[in-house]
């Protein structure tokens, strides 16, 4: 792709390979959530054929997702044990390399605003729980009751989860973070994340989503990044940031990002990624997990699934 041609990337979640049917999981079969995606795509691109900026694009887009209940992220969020919803966003600008994150949220209709709001907003990079919540509400983000993000599926899939042992933790859970990518006319990229987090988790519970530099981040430089699966492997891999230092120390960007996926997959971990560079190549890695994505151009729209490392 030549600079400076627009594109948006929007994903709606990695699951593994293959999805093994455990109490409680949500593997939605492949090209279920096509629509959505396009949906969103089609969002995000109305922004870039503007010639608006790639960071405004990707908000756009993902809120289409937090608004749809078959994604986890904003309605449709997966339950803690407690039968709350806390949710993750995190965005990233590659024309500045400024990023913020929120954590364990409630009643934000839309997390990315929430932590385009600390970006934008504040000096901090992270903002977590209650406290999070009341510094975005007061600068007008859009709230709901719990009922609004509660569904009849996620409401199931916790009384699954909770028939199976108490003391079970959901370690290598799927978050099924969405996400999205772009490239803007001016050859600036974003990358936005928000999620759900995993089910059945301990309230308060902050995952890879949130931190920026982890599984979101956006520098003209190198890349744009957004990944999805394992958070805590991922988090304790600190995936984006290695994968942004491969790439300036000379590594080609598909290869760093496998270099940054055999780390998190020594500690346990799946998922995938998708990078996108300042030329607008799209790379995407799987480690054992399939991920269903798309991409909006001036060509159009298209989805794609993927599943090969």
């Amino acid at each position: 792709m030549d600079d400076k041609r627009p594109i948006l990337i929007v994903h709606g979640g990695a699951h593994p390979k293959p999805a093994p049917r455990e109490a409680g999981s949500h593997a939605p079969t492949p090209g279920a959530t096509s629509d959505g995606l396009v949906r969103a795509c089609e969002a995000g691109w109305k922004v870039l054929e503007s010639d608006g900026s790639a960071l405004d694009a990707v908000c756009e887009a993902i809120r289409v997702l937090e608004d749809d209940e078959r994604f986890n992220a904003g309605r449709g969020s997966v339950l803690t044990r407690a039968g709350t919803v806390q949710m993750d966003a995190c965005v990233s600008c590659g024309a500045t390399r400024r990023a913020a994150g929120v954590g364990a949220i409630e009643n934000v209709r839309h997390p990315v605003d929430a932590a385009r709001i600390v970006m934008d907003q504040s000096t901090h990079a992270l903002l977590v729980g209650r406290d999070a919540t009341d510094f975005v509400r007061h600068r007008g983000v859009e709230l709901r009751n719990l009922d609004w993000f509660v569904t009849e599926e996620r409401s199931r899939q916790l009384e699954a989860f909770s028939e199976t042992d108490p003391a079970s933790a959901p370690a290598s859970a799927f978050a099924e973070t969405v996400g999205a990518l772009a490239l803007d006319s001016a050859g600036h990229l974003a990358a936005g994340t928000s999620t759900g987090g995993i089910l059945g988790s301990l309230c308060g519970r902050v995952g890879d989503s949130a931190v920026p530099g982890v599984a979101c981040w956006a520098d003209d430089e190198t890349c744009a990044l957004v990944v999805t699966g394992d958070g805590d492997p991922v988090l304790r891999s600190g995936f984006a940031a290695r994968v942004d230092a491969l790439v300036r120390s000379g590594t080609v960007l598909r290869e760093a990002c496998r270099q940054a996926w055999s780390v998190v997959a020594a500690i346990g971990g799946r998922g995938a990624s998708i990078a996108l560079s300042p030329r607008g190549e799209v790379v995407v890695v799987c480690e054992a997990a399939t991920l269903e994505w798309a991409a909006a151009t001036a060509s159009g729209v298209e989805t794609r699934i993927s599943d090969q490392r």
